[in-house]
C-alpha cells in the first residue's frame, strides 16, 4: 500500500496504531531520493500528489 506525502503525519499520528513507525529516507547518488513507511512489518512507500516515490 503506498502513502501519499500529505498522509504522511496523519498515518504516524494515528491513535489507533500500536508499536514503533519509522520513516526511511532512501539516498541514491544516482536515482535521487525515496521516502518510505515501516510500521513492523510492512514497508509502505511515499508517493507524491502526482504518483512517483
Amino acid at each position: 500500500m503506498a502513502l501519499r506525502y500529505d498522509a504522511l503525519q496523519d498515518y504516524c499520528d494515528d491513535p489507533a496504531r500500536t508499536g514503533d513507525v519509522q520513516v526511511i529516507l532512501y539516498a541514491h547518488y544516482w536515482k535521487g531520493f525515496a521516502l518510505a513507511v515501516q510500521d513492523g512489518t510492512t514497508e509502505h512507500p511515499v508517493m507524491d500528489d502526482k504518483g512517483r516515490p
